[in-house]
């Protein structure tokens, strides 16, 4: 290292851990260029270099485990609830098995490094097997926040992945003003939804079009599903009673609801109680002179 410094324009940058100095090596060479030179010197003291401008910096690699450090180790995976976890996977680098009908595994692995155990729908764990064999694993549930799923009536889907035309209201960000009607409320707030009034008939019901027309002759109102029950007509229902509408728009709906949901959908979803809180009460009072 010295002749290279002495001769090159480099410089050696590396801790004191990393050289051995009872180490020996001999290298032979002439007019050869400086990469070259540094493997043959530092390959057999199992030592990496990087050159940085004229700086050389000299780095232990670790030691890599060999194949007689592997054991067989066995455990078992349950979920919260003490079952057995059946198909779960655990992997230690491109080494991996499944559980069996008893969530029993048996694996090849170095016990100084981690077990991943990973299953759909659980938090994937990493535990070390410290060259034990009778490893008792227990995997949690992985929640998933409502607003990143969106439920239909098929299944249960990624947000990202819907493609279906939705639009979605919720009664707490909604103004209310004088109009105390639920049909009403989506009237400018709901893109390609059409709330209109016929006349200025108190307690009046307006007439709301998804879309557009779609029938010159036949009946263009959409359908109402309220929690679930579905009605040709739109509900009576206090505005302070509706958590949130949801207007299907397009085609999609009619692999739910069938021929009826041809004029679209208005899903609405009444308030529920909270069992996790304390009771309260909400008053809401209106009233005008004539």
């Amino acid at each position: 290292m010295k002749q290279i410094e002495k001769q090159t324009k480099y410089t050696f940058v590396y801790r004191n851990n990393v050289l051995n100095v009872q180490s020996k090596v001999t290298v032979n060479c002439t007019n050869k260029p400086i990469k070259e030179i540094l493997s043959q010197v530092f390959t057999p003291l199992n030592i990496t270099y990087s050159v940085n401008n004229n700086t050389i910096v000299l780095v232990k690699q670790k030691a890599q485990p060999t194949n007689e450090e592997k054991k067989t180790i066995k455990g078992i995976v349950y979920d919260e609830t003490g079952a057995p976890v059946i198909g779960a996977n655990i992997t230690q680098g491109t080494t991996g098995v499944i559980t069996d009908i008893n969530g029993t595994f048996t694996i090849i692995a170095n016990p100084s490094q981690a077990l991943t155990i990973s299953y759909i729908g659980y938090k994937p764990q990493e535990i070390k097997a410290n060259a034990k064999n009778d490893l008792r694993i227990y995997l949690q549930e992985s929640s998933v926040a409502l607003n990143e799923v969106v439920v239909v009536g098929y299944g249960a889907q990624s947000e990202k992945l819907v493609t279906t035309s939705i639009s979605s209201l919720k009664i707490d960000n909604v103004d209310q003003g004088n109009d105390y009607n639920v049909a009403k409320m989506m009237q400018g707030r709901t893109p390609g939804v059409n709330v209109a009034s016929a006349s200025g008939t108190p307690g009046e019901q307006p007439s709301v079009r998804v879309r557009g027309i779609a029938s010159i002759s036949g009946n263009s109102t959409p359908l109402y599903v309220v929690d679930g029950v579905p009605s040709e007509s739109m509900p009576m229902l206090n505005p302070n009673d509706v958590e949130r509408m949801d207007v299907l728009k397009d085609a999609s709906a009619a692999a739910i609801y069938g021929s009826r949901a041809n004029n679209g959908v208005v899903i609405i979803t009444t308030k529920s109680g909270n069992t996790n809180s304390k009771t309260q009460v909400n008053a809401s009072v209106r009233h005008s002179l004539g």
